[in-house]
């Protein structure tokens, strides 16, 4: 049974990348303001292409991201493309922001089979203490730009500028 979903995407330039959607951009500058490294739409596999590769301490981790909210059981369903692939690689499925209760991002799969990392390790290489602040932030970043600034585009080193300045003030 395939998702279906309410709100139509609205692609976004962040940091000189289209996104195919506006969640996938704040996703994108929220891992820049956490000081995660990612790559957009980074391959094809059969069937399903992840939305992020995470660079962590414990290697690769394909990203999903659904505008559903991962603190809800009924939200696994939105996910069914990746699911194939739960064996063989290691998957974080997001949402529609961060699952404030836990300071988890969203769900994180079990480690693929062959993993020398357990859940835990994980786990520990996604925690952001505290997101929901990062989370705000990097909803400024892409929602509020003037036509000029979409245009140009927003680079890491600025989102980093700004923050300082807001942190000083």
């Amino acid at each position: 049974m395939a998702f279906e979903y309410t709100i139509a995407a609205i692609p976004t330039v962040y940091n000189h990348v289209q996104f195919r959607s506006r969640l996938e951009a704040r996703w994108a500058a929220f891992f820049d303001l956490a000081g995660i490294k990612w790559d957009y739409e980074p391959f094809d596999l059969d069937g399903w292409a992840p939305d992020f590769l995470l660079k962590t301490v414990v290697g690769q981790i394909l990203v999903e991201v659904k505008p559903v909210d991962t603190s809800e059981k009924a939200a696994w369903a939105a996910f069914e493309k990746a699911e194939p692939y739960w064996s063989k690689y290691q998957l974080l499925l997001l949402g529609v922001g961060p699952i404030e209760k836990r300071d988890l991002l969203g769900i994180i799969a079990d480690p693929p089979d062959e993993s020398k990392y357990d859940w835990c390790d994980v786990m520990d290489a996604l925690l952001v203490a505290d997101p929901i602040p990062l989370w705000r932030e990097a909803g400024n970043i892409v929602q509020w730009k003037s036509p000029s600034m979409e245009a140009e585009s927003t680079t890491v080193a600025e989102i980093m500028r700004r923050a300082k300045m807001r942190k000083a003030a």
